[in-house]
């Protein structure tokens, strides 16, 4: 089950967002889209579905229908390798995971009322409070040896906090969050009466240390709704497929008073998908994350000697390089754009005094990796030459 890279012929011709607006002659390492082929039991699904005409409606009532089998197969995998004590009927599976924290915030908050999230933040999310007309609060992402986490947490105040949004592996920085930290966002949203919500889409992607979900603490189990996707770790994102689980009947019930097409959208491909890539595809991410290892470690080989500071990340496939060192332009991410061809993420859409951060995307062949970072490199290197 090999990891194949796509051509530059290949990608340059794809439709997707991270290669259809990149102008010619640039390389785009922002958008979280990796450069490979899906693994072959991926693409045998969905080549055979399109080979049948099968593109009509997921049965979601019946036993036999992909949703109640992707329940089944992605409540097993949480147990087995997450140690979540899944149960299936209380899955629910719909586009994305957004789209259920969209829902989330209309089910257990109201107008006005206040949401956690840690800063930096993942835009979308930011989005999501505003645009329901919710208020966050946001404090900073702990670092691994924070000692401090939990008299952070206290600091937030008394007035109450209707949902804790928890990303983890958080997007950027790649932090994982111990059981400490863990067990002190337990105790806030006990305190709070909140519900969290915890989108682990890169719970597969990690390195040295494995993933531990909220899900997995006991004091937040019953009060967690914690959705993944096989969207990042098997670059499948455009097939709008999300997997969540409720820590109890009761979150489930109030959830599901929504209008169903409102929380559904899921496809017969998209869920196909991730059966297969949840099922069979085990070999393929295990050298999708020997890959990425290595590319983590030449990050840190190249920029050594440069001043940009940057940590590995515990999970996923971002860099989050803070770029003061290329110190000539207040918006070095757009300069690297313009005069070096290289696309980042800029991280002023990460939340206020991000602006001389970058997200890279290193989910890349190595030999697209090293031209990326050669441009950093190098543009840091001009812009201090006299």
């Amino acid at each position: 089950m090999d990891l194949v890279p796509l051509t530059d012929n290949e990608l340059e011709s794809r439709q997707s967002l991270k290669w259809n607006r990149a102008r010619p002659g640039t390389v785009p390492a922002d958008i979280a889209e990796a450069d490979f082929a899906v693994a072959k039991p991926i693409l045998q699904v969905l080549t055979a579905a399109v080979a049948h005409s099968d593109l009509g409606y997921p049965d979601f009532d019946s036993d036999r229908g992909g949703p109640q089998r992707l329940g089944e197969v992605f409540a097993d995998r949480m147990h087995n390798k997450f140690n979540v004590p899944a149960d299936p009927r209380r899955v629910e599976v719909c586009a994305q995971i957004m789209q259920a924290l969209c829902c989330v915030i209309l089910v257990y908050s109201q107008p006005g009322d206040l949401i956690l999230v840690h800063e930096p933040t993942y835009p979308p999310m930011a989005r999501a409070i505003g645009d329901l007309n919710r208020r966050p609060i946001a404090v900073p992402v702990p670092d691994r040896d924070s000692g401090d986490y939990a008299e952070l947490l206290e600091s937030v105040g008394s007035k109450r906090i209707a949902i804790i949004i928890l990303c983890n592996p958080h997007n950027p920085t790649g932090r994982l969050f111990t059981a400490s930290q863990l067990g002190a966002l337990a105790d806030l949203a006990e305190r709070h009466e909140s519900v969290i919500f915890a989108d682990e889409i890169h719970h597969d992607l990690t390195y040295e240390t494995p993933h531990l979900s909220i899900a997995a603490i006991d004091s937040a189990a019953s009060r967690s709704i914690v959705f993944t996707s096989a969207a990042k770790s098997f670059n499948i994102a455009g097939l709008r497929c999300a997997v969540g689980h409720f820590g109890s009947h009761k979150l489930l019930q109030e959830y599901r008073k929504l209008p169903w097409h409102l929380r559904s959208g899921a496809s017969i491909l998209g869920i196909e998908a991730t059966i297969a890539a949840w099922s069979t595809c085990e070999p393929w991410l295990n050298e999708f994350r020997a890959l990425l290892q290595r590319n983590r470690l030449l990050i840190s080989e190249a920029l050594a000697a440069s001043k940009t500071i940057y940590t590995p990340p515990e999970a996923t496939y971002f860099a989050w390089l803070d770029l003061k060192s290329i110190s000539g332009d207040p918006d070095p991410v757009h300069m690297l754009g313009e005069e070096r061809n290289i696309l980042l993420q800029n991280g002023a859409s990460f939340g206020q005094g991000y602006s001389n951060f970058a997200r890279l995307n290193f989910a890349v062949p190595e030999r697209r990796l090293r031209t990326i970072l050669s441009e950093i490199v190098l543009s840091r290197d001009h812009r201090e030459s006299p």
